[in-house]
């Protein structure tokens, strides 16, 4: 059986965490407050709770410690919790302008607007009421302006305003799923996917963010199986394109994926230069030793002096070894081949051609005649100039 770490842990804290009845009874209540108040500088929130629950129990009628343990409620996020403190604290002390601050808080986090507005008006004296009342009323200005603009597909415009009013209205499901639908439209599917995590974390019991998430899943394995299928086809143009957009709904397979794209992206260059493999007649795996033998072959079978008895020209014969010469002049050499096995012709246009005056580009190059003899040339520079000088 697996059991998650996470789970573990919980269960841990379970056995282990205060509780008020732990405390002794005997214990003064301003003991008890100090001990919550160290419990919570060391962040021991738990145990701060048990110690605050202690103290009320002793002393309900302290507006004090509610409005302290509704903090530390909103400090592990239980907001529900936290407003019923609150709303007690301010029942014992009508007016308490700290309690309406954090009431009008909650209640702009989760897009209440109208309520956010009530509490922060009533305490109208705070130092930073002001300030709030008028971010409450920007963000539901952007709000308002976000659904509009989604309304006219205007996804760009739905983003930024979707933007201001989560700044505000950090736990508002609504404005969650209008930026994650703005945000698919504009092919931002890794950021939409996160705000619909986000939904899924503000309302559990919500599936359909789920389905949505699995629906982009199973849409993105199918770009990927048709990728591949691109790939095996030699499309390359549309692997790349599909692969990307692949890697944009399956962010935890992107490595794999960027392999992919970096592999079409190399066949996709080596399908717009020769094929030097092709010319020598080789498998791209092939080694020193069965490139130089092909080499040899090919060089015997298109030897020019033969050219006659095989219905070529002696022009065709040279064009054909110019190719041929070219061609091992790359896959003889390691740091040329591996230059063109990334997609890099050496021999393109802006790079130094190495088969400069004759086809055979001043190296030396063995040919074997009838007898079994033979025979090695100089082409090119010091090999007696231009032409074929295959003379017996």
């Amino acid at each position: 059986m697996i059991i998650k770490i996470s789970a573990i842990a919980l269960a841990v804290c379970a056995v282990s965490a205060l509780i008020a009845d732990d405390i002794p009874a005997d214990t003064p209540v301003t003991s008890l407050l100090a001990s919550a108040q160290n419990h919570l500088s060391r962040g021991e929130t738990g145990d701060a709770l048990a110690y605050y629950d202690a103290a009320i129990a002793r002393d309900p009628t302290n507006y004090l410690t509610y409005f302290k343990r509704a903090t530390t409620y909103l400090s592990l996020g239980r907001a529900p919790q936290a407003t019923d403190d609150f709303n007690t604290a301010l029942s014992i002390r009508p007016g308490f302008e700290a309690a309406h601050v954090q009431l009008g808080k909650i209640k702009q986090r989760v897009a209440d607007w109208n309520g956010a507005r009530d509490q922060l008006r009533r305490a109208k004296d705070a130092p930073d009421a002001a300030e709030l009342l008028a971010a409450v009323d920007d963000a539901e200005n952007a709000a308002w302006a976000a659904e509009a603009a989604e309304a006219k597909s205007d996804w760009e415009e739905c983003v930024n305003q979707a933007n201001m009013a989560i700044m505000v209205a950090t736990r508002a499901a609504s404005l969650r799923r209008i930026r994650a639908h703005c945000r698919f439209a504009r092919g931002e599917v890794e950021e939409g996917v996160g705000d619909l995590q986000h939904v899924l974390h503000l309302k559990p019991g919500d599936v359909s963010p789920f389905l949505v998430i699995s629906a982009i899943n199973f849409y993105a394995l199918g770009d990927l199986e048709k990728g591949m299928s691109h790939l095996d086809a030699e499309q390359y143009e549309a692997a790349i394109e599909t692969l990307k957009k692949a890697k944009e709904a399956r962010v935890d397979q992107s490595d794999y994926i960027n392999t992919l794209i970096n592999e079409a992206d190399v066949l996709l260059r080596r399908s717009k230069i020769k094929d030097y493999y092709k010319v020598i007649g080789v498998a791209r795996d092939a080694d020193d030793r069965q490139i130089k033998a092909a080499y040899r072959r090919l060089s015997k079978l298109h030897h020019p002096d033969k050219a006659a008895k095989q219905g070529l020209t002696k022009e065709a014969a040279e064009k054909k070894m110019a190719e041929i010469n070219e061609a091992y002049e790359v896959l003889s050499d390691p740091e040329l081949r591996a230059r063109f096995d990334r997609g890099d012709d050496p021999n393109s246009k802006g790079q130094q051609n190495p088969f400069q005056g004759s086809p055979f580009g001043g190296q030396q190059f063995m040919f074997q005649q009838g007898g079994g003899q033979q025979f090695k040339f100089q082409f090119g520079p010091g090999g007696g100039g231009g032409g074929f000088p295959f003379g017996k």
